[in-house]
């Protein structure tokens, strides 16, 4: 509900979260929720779910049916995109075409929210059911540079896999929720169990 003219103005100023290419603004979906809700920006509940939460069930879900990935290596963020399917055992998508997906959607815009955390995903959704949306955590051997905001190199990725636009949304709307609790970053950097990483998230949404 931000006039056009406003954005635009910012925009120019520098202030809003895009990239410039061919003189058109490229703006990452999840990077826009994330400094929308920093500036204290209306968000529908179309996206934040009907009560506006900032983690919900649909991320827990997720997660659980994703996993925890250790020590993916890779000396930039093409190299890790490409070692990343590898770690992955899907039905309906290869590694190969998995690869192809991320990496078109990377050079389209930074997934990367800041305080050392990207999500990458496919720009299109998948073939699966809006139920099995997933979500797998990887952790890096070692931090790259990621095209941040925040200029951190990026540990840690939420990769994001659903087959349904306003379920991607919310997913990519509560992990920008989770980013921005006190202590996520130090979490993060321990390299928890996805119990450990379940029972944190649930911890920090039950007040």
């Amino acid at each position: 509900r931000v006039p056009e003219t406003t954005i635009r103005r910012w925009i120019q100023q520098g202030e809003f979260p895009c990239t410039i290419r061919n003189g058109k603004p490229l703006i990452n979906q999840a990077t826009l929720i994330s400094w929308a809700e920093t500036k204290h920006l209306r968000l529908g509940s179309s996206v934040l779910g009907k009560k506006g939460n900032l983690v919900s069930d649909n991320l827990i879900a997720a997660l659980e049916f994703g996993g925890i990935h250790y020590g993916l290596r890779g000396e930039d963020r093409d190299a890790v995109l490409r070692q990343l399917p590898e770690q992955l055992k899907l039905n309906k998508i290869s590694p190969q075409k998995l690869e192809t997906l991320l990496l078109e959607r990377e050079n389209q815009s930074s997934t990367a929210l800041g305080k050392g955390v990207a999500v990458p995903h496919p720009r299109y959704q998948l073939p699966f059911s809006k139920s099995q949306s997933r979500v797998d955590v990887f952790f890096l051997s070692s931090a790259v540079e990621w095209d941040a905001p925040d200029r951190q190199p990026v540990h840690t990725l939420f990769l994001l896999l659903s087959a349904e636009s306003s379920h991607h949304l919310k997913i990519l709307s509560q992990i920008a929720g989770l980013l921005r609790q006190a202590g996520v970053e130090d979490f993060l950097h321990q390299a928890p169990t996805q119990d450990e990483l379940l029972d944190y998230i649930q911890a920090k949404t039950s007040h």
